[in-house]
């Protein structure tokens, strides 16, 4: 009395089947996007649309402080630990 006789062991699959054709499909949907400028193939590369396309130059101001930062340092013979990050945060919010 007392023993164990009996014990079943059930394991849930990692990936279901919708979990591989999610996969699978947001694979496909990656692949038909540009990994250059990020918009649709199709659209992109057709040469009936390639004067469709215009490109401004935008600046991300919180990169630029970070770019700054680390300029900064640089010039003043500060080494940055390998892994080191600049956060940014914005001012006008504190």
């Amino acid at each position: 009395m007392g023993r164990l006789e009996w014990s079943e062991t059930f394991h849930d699959p990692e990936w279901t089947e919708d979990d591989i054709d999610a996969a699978l499909d947001y694979q496909h949907e990656q692949n038909l996007i540009c990994d250059g400028c990020g918009h649709p193939v199709d659209e992109s590369h057709d040469d009936e649309h390639r004067v469709a396309w215009i490109t401004e130059r935008v600046t991300c101001w919180a990169c630029a402080s970070a770019e700054r930062t680390r300029q900064q340092d640089n010039k003043a013979g500060k080494q940055a630990p390998h892994g080191t990050k600049y956060a940014t945060r914005n001012r006008a919010k504190d």
